[in-house]
């Protein structure tokens, strides 16, 4: 519970956990962009660029690549903003702890040469 081990810890002391705190599970992390189309979550439209299982435990560095993209289509002609949010299975943003976080974007304009 709440990073601790199973053990008897005595009372009135300061006690250190050995794991990270987790207290709301993420089993699956999503990745939304504003400006796409064309993905589907639960039978609905939606923004979703990519959706993984984190391959490690909470409290280290999720490290992953995509080795076949899927490219969606873009919601405007001219991109002046784009906002990227990251959520869990429940549809939560996901607390990084403050830690960095880089998503690389790979955009394709269809129809030049």
């Amino acid at each position: 519970m709440l990073g601790f081990g199973k053990r008897w810890l005595p009372a009135n002391k300061k006690h250190l956990s050995d794991e990270p705190v987790s207290i709301i599970k993420v089993s699956s992390i999503r990745i939304d962009c504003n400006i796409t189309t064309g993905a589907y979550q639960n039978g609905r439209l939606a923004h979703t660029l990519y959706q993984f299982e984190p391959p490690v435990l909470p409290g280290y560095a999720i490290n992953v690549s995509i080795t076949s993209p899927t490219y969606l289509p873009v919601t405007t002609n001219t991109i002046d903003d784009i906002t990227i949010t990251i959520l869990d299975q429940e549809g939560r943003v996901v607390n990084f702890s403050g830690e960095q976080i880089t998503i690389r974007l790979e955009l394709k304009r269809l129809g030049w040469v």
